[in-house]
């Protein structure tokens, strides 16, 4: 995967580097950090370069890319976001078409939603179901259909 800098204009999305090993080694010793994410606990400034070093190149090369969230191009880090090959479908309860073609090409079912999703404004029923990058490709068993 070709390593790439996203932005909007308002948010700038880059591969963190070692210029912010040291906002990533302050932001990850934040006790909700390690409460709420998989971070090392304790996280050392090693954890850090292990991370812009190591983590961050392979994970662009397999296809899952970390991100540095940024107001500016130049700006300091203020948030990271990665992104894991996964794929979710939803539809209505009952759209039998649609799960047939999820079905087919490895979607795996999950259970259904409540309320999932809004019709015109009416909340309604949804299937759900999610195909991630390791699994095999092909016709699954499990659904409700």
């Amino acid at each position: 995967m070709d390593v790439r800098t996203l932005t909007d204009g308002a948010v700038v999305l880059s591969p963190p580097g070692p210029a912010d090993v040291d906002a990533i080694t302050e932001a990850c010793r934040d006790p909700l950090i390690a409460r709420w994410t998989t971070v090392p606990s304790p996280y050392t400034r090693a954890d850090a370069l292990h991370f812009v070093e190591d983590v961050v190149p392979a994970g662009w090369t397999q296809g899952r890319p970390d991100w540095a969230v940024r107001t500016a191009a130049d700006g300091v880090l203020c948030g990271m976001v990665g992104f894991v090959p996964r794929v979710a479908w939803r539809a209505f309860v009952g759209n039998r078409a649609s799960a047939a073609v999820a079905r087919r090409v490895g979607f795996r079912y999950e259970g259904i939603a409540r309320n999932g999703l809004l019709q015109r404004g009416v909340p309604r029923d949804v299937w759900v179901a999610g195909l991630s990058a390791d699994d095999p490709p092909g016709h699954v068993d499990g659904w409700p259909l």
